[in-house]
């Protein structure tokens, strides 16, 4: 029987019963007959005793059997037998007919067993229950229509009716497919869903759950945003159970991507905001939510949607509320930006992804770490650096490590910047270890940088590496070794002092003479003395701070205080002022004080004890919460400030349309230069033979004019001068001189020439790039023109002159000059 998955009758069964009547004694049949009904009834599940009830059962024992076997079920056992013959004798006149052999078997299997005296008592039975069903399906239905009656006239509280609640959505699906109204009744559910009520929430829930997906379906948005705000509710602060919090989710997710398609883009941005916040953890604390929202995102976002919303975004780039329609869609929509980010090599575009992802940040690090090791351009590892650096945190510092050896330039310096960034609390430690495995390029940047770590540690490292100043490029040598000494120097420790002492003692070796520039050695004599006198002062510091320890355990003394010793971190009169203040009681004028020497000792760069007064401050008045917050301000502000706007930087739309080989050779063909204040650069009448940018300062070109200098312009940083007698091979029609100091990088036209077989892309990308500034020849044309439209008036006489910049404000350059005209323009 099990073999053949079905119910029948086997004559098998007739055979072994007729046996057992033979070998059973007549006396024991009924003891035999309650046991094997017993057994059977307790063990056997209700398919398995319809399989018996189905066989033919002989007269004698046989019979016997069947009789016991059917008063021993219980009464729900055998309603349960009952409904799969049924249902048997259902699918068999579905399958056969009214006349088919199945459908007569299971027929007199049903009346056998109803003929019994325990079928009878079941079918007895059933029978009143059906009644009592019916006349309870009636008046449920006047109660039903009773409290649709009562929400319609407004009477709310008849919500607290779970059965009402329940028969709910059928009302409504009724209204709607009658074409009539239902808001009447789907705001009174949404505002006891909004009431104190607890009572009946989750039945609430379901029925609003199962209305909102009709509504979707008949585009009602109308009466969906009177459920919207119960539904978002129910998600933020959850009290139903995981399925209907699921089903819940996903109805919203249905909204938020139709209401977008139809065009009502604040509904769905509504939705989208409050998963972003659930599943960030800002808003709500159940870890259920989501990680149901998680899913529910991740399995419904519309992939194929992504890239018409990321080049709507790039055309927009101002529209916030785009943006955030796709980088707020989870991990899915964060993988694909990370994506195009690598991908892309324009800057605005660049500049544009890396704002998006920002504001999703709580995915990214991961996504990033994972996808930095993989094979891909140089400017695609550099967005990829550069978006950690702006999401990542001091966990993530060491994997940026391995690119300061990159083969291309703008990737160590992104990697660089990355670490300083985000080291955190390890920048010193990781400095260290990227200082002897980077290029030197970097090295310089690294050895900066740890200007701000001055300590005995930093002091041994970097003496140790200038001690190696013989496994240096001859070219980047005198560099590094400069930059090595101005960090020690502000060193003012015994191992600064060693290091220097030592480096000096081969001054006198002719091999160490011939590959040190005389400027290495002039540098180092003046750090040592440098040291020496910082050591000096130290040492009258720590009197200083003897004695003031002195004044303050008397002054202690006198208000009844314990003597106890006060730790002195700077030695500087401020300081004891500020001690003074605290034993007199002035807490306010303490604070303010010593947020000055804060700053004071920042802006020196000595931030080791910048953040030993910001602890004194903490200890002084730990509620002092906008004095600490502003210390600690003022310290990132000056550690920031401590590294340069880079020239990478400055000229960035220039360098990310070469490829790795054409910016390598045009960086290392530039001369960088820092020029004093009225440093003639270019005269006029010389032969170009160079090309200027302008890194940081001004510079200003103009001409003689009578023996008087006849200004034309200024011009600042990111701006080039040059272009057209560079090119042309012209003169120079003009002389330019600096304003004030100004950091210069210098191509010669030499150098130009020495790549232009090797490279002749690079000059045109060059010379592309120059023809979006003016040039000077057409300026002098245009302005000629601008001061012919309007009448001069001849005027004589000596006037005081100011150059302005461009915010109007004078740089500090006068003369006195002779009117010869004025006009309006």
């Amino acid at each position: 029987i099990q073999k053949k998955k079905a119910i029948f009758a086997s004559p098998l069964f007739t055979a072994m019963l007729q046996k057992a009547e033979i070998a059973v004694a007549e006396s024991d049949r009924n003891e035999v007959a309650a046991g094997l009904a017993g057994t059977l009834t307790e063990n056997l599940k209700e398919p398995a005793l319809c399989v018996l009830m189905s066989q033919e059962y002989p007269a004698g024992f046989g019979a016997k059997c069947y009789d016991v076997l059917v008063a021993s079920l219980k009464i729900e056992a055998l309603g349960g037998i009952f409904v799969i013959l049924r249902e048997q004798l259902a699918k068999a006149k579905l399958l056969g007919g009214a006349n088919s052999p199945r459908v007569e078997f299971f027929g007199k299997v049903l009346l056998r067993l109803m003929n019994t005296g325990r079928g009878k008592q079941f079918l007895s039975t059933e029978k009143a229950r059906a009644i009592i069903h019916e006349g309870e399906k009636a008046r449920r239905k006047k109660r039903l229509e009773a409290g649709f009656q009562g929400l319609l006239q407004g009477n709310n509280t008849l919500l607290q009716s779970e059965e009402l609640v329940q028969h709910l959505p059928d009302a409504v699906l009724q209204m709607l497919s009658a074409g009539e109204n239902p808001g009447i009744i789907v705001r009174a559910m949404a505002e006891f869903f909004g009431s104190e009520y607890e009572g009946r929430r989750e039945a609430l829930l379901r029925s609003m759950v199962v209305i909102g997906e009709r509504l979707v379906v008949d585009s009602r948005w109308d009466l969906l945003d009177l459920l919207l705000e119960s539904l978002l509710q129910a998600i933020c602060r959850p009290a139903a159970s995981d399925d209907l919090l699921e089903k819940t989710v996903a109805l919203l997710h249905l909204v938020m991507q139709n209401s977008w398609q139809c065009g009502d883009l604040g509904r769905g941005d509504k939705i989208l905001n409050n998963f972003f916040q659930l599943r960030t953890g800002q808003t709500g604390n159940s870890p259920a939510v989501k990680t149901i929202i998680g899913k529910i995102q991740d399995r419904g976002i519309q992939r194929t949607r992504l890239p018409e919303l990321l080049a709507d975004c790039l055309a927009s780039p101002k529209d916030e509320a785009l943006g955030y329609r796709l980088a707020l869609q989870g991990p899915v929509a964060v993988r694909f930006l990370v994506e195009a980010l690598i991908n892309t090599d324009k800057t605005e575009d660049r500049l544009r992804i890396i704002d998006l992802l920002t504001s999703s940040r709580s995915y990214l690090a991961p996504i990033i770490v994972e996808r930095l090791p993989e094979h891909m351009p140089w400017y695609g590892k550099r967005n990829l650096i550069k978006l950690l650096g702006e999401t990542g945190d001091e966990a993530n510092a060491d994997r940026v490590l391995p690119f300061l050896k990159h083969e291309d330039f703008r990737v160590q310096r992104e990697a660089f910047l990355c670490l300083y960034r985000i080291a955190g609390k390890r920048r010193k430690e990781l400095l260290l270890a990227a200082l002897a495995d980077s290029t030197e390029l970097i090295k310089l940047e690294i050895i900066a940088a740890l200007a701000g770590f001055c300590d005995s540690e930093v002091a041994v490292q970097l003496s140790l590496l200038l001690a190696d100043y013989e496994f240096f490029s001859e070219r980047n040598r005198a560099e590094i070794m400069l930059k090595i000494l101005d960090t020690l120097g502000r060193c003012s420790c015994q191992e600064a002092y060693a290091g220097v002492q030592n480096f000096l003692q081969l001054q006198g070796v002719r091999a160490a003479r011939k590959k040190i520039p005389e400027q290495v050695w002039t540098c180092a004599e003046k750090t040592l003395k440098t040291i020496e006198s910082d050591l000096q002062d130290t040492k009258k510091k720590h009197i200083q701070a003897h004695q003031l320890r002195k004044i303050a355990m008397k002054q202690a003394a006198k208000l009844g205080k314990s003597g106890k010793t006060e730790r002195i971190i700077t030695g500087l009169q401020q300081e004891q002022a500020v001690r003074t203040l605290l034993a007199r009681g002035e807490l306010a004028g303490a604070r303010d004080q010593l947020l000055q020497l804060i700053e004071k000792t920042a802006k020196s760069r000595n931030f080791t004890q910048a953040e030993h007064l910001r602890e004194w401050l903490i200890e002084v008045d730990p509620n002092a919460f906008s004095h600490i917050i502003q210390a600690a301000e003022i310290i990132d502000r000056e550690k920031a400030a401590a590294i340069d706007k880079s020239h990478l930087e400055i000229w960035s739309s220039l360098y990310d349309v070469l490829t790795t080989e054409e910016f390598s050779t045009l960086y290392h063909s530039l001369k960088h230069k820092t020029c004093r204040s009225e440093e003639v650069l270019v005269t006029q009448g010389a032969l170009q033979t160079a090309l200027f940018f302008v890194n940081s300062g001004k510079v200003k070109l103009y001409f003689e004019g009578q023996g008087h200098e006849v200004l034309i312009k200024t011009m600042g940083s990111g701006e080039i001068f040059g272009a057209g007698a560079f090119f042309d091979a012209s003169v120079w029609t003009v002389s330019v001189a600096t304003v004030g100091i100004a950091e210069i990088s210098i191509l010669k036209l030499d150098k130009m020439e020495e790549w232009r077989e090797d490279y002749p892309g690079l000059e045109s990308k060059l010379q592309d790039f120059c023809r979006k500034f003016e040039k000077i020849e057409e300026f002098l044309e245009r302005n000629a023109k601008d001061r012919r439209e309007h009448e001069r008036h001849r005027l004589s006489g000596r006037v005081p002159t100011m150059l302005l910049d461009n915010h109007a404000k004078s740089v500090g350059v006068s003369s006195m000059v002779e009117l010869s005209d004025i006009s309006a323009g």
